[in-house]
């Protein structure tokens, strides 16, 4: 549900963008924890993920979903990723020669408004706390693009931060800070409904939306299915 506030702005520049995640990208998993991990995990349980089927991940970060994506698709599967930051694709292409087991992955550094993919090639692409980074009006956009590439009958997953109608004091710390710090704190809550209604029918057959917490911040973990 909508909050009390329009969704904020995203300031800073993809520029800006990539350069901050570069920085991050060695402490990444120190400041992120493992809980974006399992509502991600959880998500993937959703998704019901073909065995020997094709995912692409955007903003992969430091790979640790990417792992387990590579054990849900099986030996025969196959597993993109698109990320903005070399750095993250660094540490990502560092943790999958470690795994031993490079061979189904390819990576790239990208940006998820424009993927480098053609039309219906992947049974499914997941995104985990990377579609809040988009500024609002590329939201609608960055879903379509996904469900371009998408082979029908495909699945999107989502997990973002999601805005409420009656905020607790975490989430308005947390827009606080986006406010003041909007170059560093720039990944705000969004507004899953409002986006859905945008979105309409482009594609989609269904949706499926749970909310829950993270950090005391709303979390919503979207599937949409691309229709057949």
């Amino acid at each position: 549900m909508a909050g009390d506030k329009p969704v904020l702005p995203v300031l800073r520049t993809k520029a800006e963008a990539q350069s901050s995640y570069d920085r991050l990208s060695r402490w990444y998993d120190l400041i992120s924890g493992t809980g974006e991990l399992k509502l991600g995990i959880e998500t993937l349980d959703r998704m019901d993920l073909p065995a020997g089927g094709s995912i692409l991940e955007v903003g992969f970060g430091t790979g640790k979903l990417f792992l387990e994506l590579l054990r849900r698709v099986g030996v025969a599967g196959h597993v993109f990723g698109v990320d903005l930051s070399p750095g993250m694709c660094h540490i990502t292409k560092k943790r999958l020669d470690e795994a031993g087991r490079p061979e189904r992955t390819m990576l790239a550094v990208g940006d998820g408004y424009r993927l480098p993919i053609a039309d219906n090639r992947v049974d499914a692409v997941f995104m985990g706390f990377t579609l809040e980074l988009f500024d609002t009006p590329e939201l609608a956009p960055v879903i379509q693009e996904c469900l371009r590439i998408m082979k029908p009958g495909g699945r999107l997953g989502i997990v973002t931060l999601s805005i409420t109608s009656r905020p607790g004091l975490a989430e308005r710390l947390y827009k606080k800070a986006h406010e003041y710090w909007p170059r560093l704190v720039d990944c705000r809550p969004i507004d899953p409904g409002s986006l859905l209604v945008e979105l309409g029918e482009s594609g989609i057959a269904s949706t499926n939306v749970v909310y829950g917490k993270l950090w005391g911040l709303s979390v919503a973990q979207m599937v949409l299915e691309k229709m057949g």
